[in-house]
C-alpha cells in the first residue's frame, strides 16, 4: 500500500503535560548533559515519544504547548479563572529555572526532528488539541492525543483516543468510548455538562453547591439536557448562568480560539527524524536510546 492510500493517523502531543510528567518522574535521576545540566525530563520525553510513534505508528505528528499566560478567552468570561495556578507557579520559583530549561530542550527536540509544533500566546493547548482533532476529522484522519489531561477526555470518539502515559512501572491508560463511560458513567460527548454542573477545582471553576460527580452524572442519564437540569434541578436554582459560563470555559469543541494550524506541516517523514536523530542523542549523551536506535527499535 502506498504512503497516499495507507490510513491516515494524528498522534497528537500535550508537550505540557508530557514534559511536566516527565520532570517529575525523571528529575532525580541524575542525568545531566556534558556541560553539567539536568536532562532527565528530556531524555523521558523522547523515550515516551519513540515509545507511542512505535505503538500509534502515525501518518503525521504534532505537539501542542501552553504559551506563557492564561487563556484570552476565559479570562475575559470570568477573571478568576485559573488564579489559583498563579498562586501554585509561584510556590515552585525554586525550581522555575530546572522546569524551563526541560521545556526548551523539548521543544529544541520537537523542532530539531523536523516536527510541527504549535504555541499561540492566549490560546491553551487544549484549545489547539480541540482544534487539530476537528480539522483531523475533516480528513478523514483519526488521532490519538498523549496527556494525561482529564479535560481532553471530552474529545475522545470512534476516530479519537486519549492515551494517559506512564513514565513509570504503571502501564499506560488507553480511553476509548467504552472506557470514558466506564470511569465517568457518561459517553465523552456529555462530560462537558458534567464539569459544567459539578465544576473543575484544578481550573478554579466552581460548580453548583451539593452537586459532585455522582449526582451530576445521575442529572444527565437517559440523554437529559443541562437547560433541562436547569429547569428542573432545586440545587441549581440561582446557578444557571455559573453554569451556562462553566460550559463556555470547558466546552472544547466550540472553537472559540482558533490558531494558524497546518496539518500538512504534521505530516510525519521519518527519515527527517533519522538524519537528525542520532547527533542529538549524542550531544545530550542518552547511549541507551542510541543503542535502541542502533537495534532498529526507535523508528
Amino acid at each position: 500500500m502506498s504512503r497516499t492510500e495507507e490510513p491516515k493517523v494524528l498522534l497528537v502531543i500535550d508537550g505540557n503535560n508530557l514534559t511536566l510528567r516527565a520532570f517529575h518522574a525523571f528529575a532525580r535521576a541524575g542525568l545531566t548533559t556534558e556541560e553539567g545540566e539536568p536532562s532527565g525530563a528530556l531524555y523521558g520525553v523522547v523515550s515516551a515519544f519513540f515509545r507511542y510513534l512505535r505503538l500509534v505508528e502515525p501518518t503525521h505528528v504534532l505537539w501542542a504547548f501552553d504559551s506563557p499566560g492564561r487563556s484570552t478567552y476565559r479570562v475575559a468570561i470570568r477573571s478568576e479563572y485559573k488564579a489559583n495556578r498563579a498562586s501554585a507557579e509561584a510556590d515552585k520559583d525554586e525550581r522555575r529555572e530546572e522546569i524551563d530549561l526541560a521545556f526548551g530542550q523539548v521543544r529544541e527536540f520537537v523542532v530539531g526532528m523536523g516536527m510541527h509544533l504549535v504555541a499561540e500566546r492566549g490560546v491553551e493547548a487544549d484549545d489547539i488539541i480541540g482544534q487539530a482533532v476537528s480539522e483531523a476529522r475533516s480528513r478523514d484522519m483519526s488521532t490519538v492525543i498523549i496527556s494525561a489531561d482529564h479535560d481532553l477526555r471530552q474529545l475522545v470518539a470512534a476516530d479519537v483516543m486519549v492515551v494517559k502515559p506512564t513514565l513509570g512501572h504503571a502501564g499506560e491508560v488507553w480511553y476509548d468510548v467504552a472506557k470514558v463511560i466506564e470511569e465517568e458513567g457518561l459517553p465523552p460527548d456529555r462530560l462537558v455538562l458534567k464539569w459544567s454542573l459539578m465544576g473543575d477545582s484544578g481550573d478554579n471553576i466552581k460548580g453548583v453547591p451539593g452537586i459532585g460527580p455522582v449526582r451530576a452524572t445521575k442529572l444527565l442519564a437517559d440523554g437529559r439536557s443541562l437547560e433541562d437540569v436547569l429547569a428542573t434541578e432545586p440545587r441549581c436554582q440561582g446557578y444557571d448562568t455559573l453554569v451556562r459560563e462553566n460550559r463556555e470555559l470547558i466546552d472544547l469543541t466550540a472553537g472559540h480560539s482558533r490558531v494558524d494550524l497546518d496539518l500538512d506541516a504534521a505530516d510525519l517523514w521519518r527519515s527527517t527524524i533519522a538524519e537528525n536523530l542520532m547527533g542529538f542523542l549524542d550531544h545530550y549523551g542518552f547511549d541507551s536510546i542510541i543503542t535502541r536506535a542502533h537495534e532498529g527499535q526507535l523508528i
